[in-house]
């Protein structure tokens, strides 16, 4: 029920959980039909595929001829599913564990910098989530487990939601029951074990006979509270391969990544970017020092390039307002001003260091 798209869905919609407007499709006429009832912007999914392959945004039929047709050959059971494309929303994600017997743990929240319409794989990350207010984080994380019982979940998975900025208003996109690249950073990001944990839940274990062999103070049931964030940063190599586009979407492309712990959001971003092994150190490195204009910069954000902060620092270095960087790759705006105030402390330390030196 969780990897067929129409399934899910109705699955879902059982349960009473929000899910986003969308229609099935098993042929190309299904799915125009589909297309012309819902209206477009679309975003086209496919059903027991990873790392979002077959998928894309469609903003027009004649987007919707080129993609269908390449979805239909990337899926195993030939289902796809048109849903609406929720632009600018933030995605955010749960990892959930649950035994047999109903016991269940929320172990992780982690928000997305970058927003829907970029592959997991290819976003920027942070854990815990740092734009939720207690209400939303609380209503979600029902909501999670919610799914989790819906589809019967005896190990681990992670529901991913759609977040609305504006009204607070969000639906469920996805679960996948079973380890993920996102389960990995989870367990990396607060110390607890989620690939050991669900063979354990697996066998049949109760989730409090389980100890937490990283902690090992605690058992399975009790979930984590940090006293610090995480960042994880995707790496690409795609100059490396002929013809490929260098744009983020929603098919992954990234070769690994990083991830930086710190106290703080900007401590941590720049860990992760040193870490990167591209030759920047930081925010303030080759980018921020080129000749890009405020408008090439926004260009290149807009157009969903790899590594948009280097970009986004860039901007604001060359006069672009919060706004501005935001109407063109819609990250948040709580990440946008810490981004802006370390882009002006980095410059009042560049005028105090000048000046010294004129005067020595």
């Amino acid at each position: 029920d969780a990897l067929s798209r129409e399934r899910f869905r109705e699955t879902m919609r059982k349960a009473q959980v929000p899910v986003p407007e969308s229609g099935s499709a098993k042929s190309k006429e299904e799915a125009v039909e589909a297309a012309l009832k819902l209206g477009f912007p679309l975003m086209l999914r496919v059903s027991f595929n990873l790392g979002g392959r077959g998928s894309a945004i469609i903003r027009d039929m004649e987007g919707l001829n080129k993609e269908v047709s390449r979805a239909f050959s990337q899926s195993k059971i030939g289902e796809i599913l048109l849903e609406r494309y929720l632009e600018g929303w933030i995605e955010i994600e749960y990892e959930v564990v649950r035994d047999v017997y109903g016991n269940i743990a929320v172990t992780a929240c982690i928000e997305n910098l970058d927003p829907m319409g970029v592959h997991t794989g290819e976003s920027t990350v942070i854990t815990p989530a740092q734009t939720l207010d207690n209400e939303v984080y609380l209503e979600m994380r029902s909501m999670a487990i919610k799914v989790a019982e819906s589809i019967d979940l005896v190990g681990e998975c992670n529901v991913q939601f759609a977040l609305d900025p504006k009204s607070r208003k969000y639906f469920v996109i996805e679960t996948n029951p079973r380890m993920s690249r996102s389960s990995a950073l989870a367990s990396k990001a607060t110390g607890y074990p989620l690939a050991y944990v669900g063979a354990k839940l697996a066998l049949g274990y109760k989730l409090y006979e389980i100890a937490n062999s990283i902690s090992g103070a605690t058992s399975a049931n009790f979930e984590p509270s940090l006293d610090y964030v995480t960042i994880k940063i995707p790496r690409w190599d795609i100059e490396k391969f002929d013809m490929a586009e260098d744009k983020l979407s929603t098919e992954m492309k990234s070769i690994g990544e990083v991830m930086a712990i710190g106290r703080t959001f900007e401590e941590a971003l720049q860990k992760a970017i040193r870490m990167l092994d591209i030759g920047e150190p930081g925010l303030f490195g080759s980018i921020y020092g080129s000749r890009i204009s405020k408008t090439e910069a926004l260009s290149r954000l807009k157009d969903k390039k790899p590594y948009w902060f280097l970009y986004a620092a860039k901007a604001f270095k060359e006069g672009a307002t919060v706004d501005e960087v935001y109407n063109a790759c819609f990250v948040g705006k709580f990440f946008l001003n810490k981004m802006l105030e370390l882009t002006k402390l980095y410059e009042q330390y560049c005028r105090a260091s000048n000046s010294y030196k004129e005067k020595i």
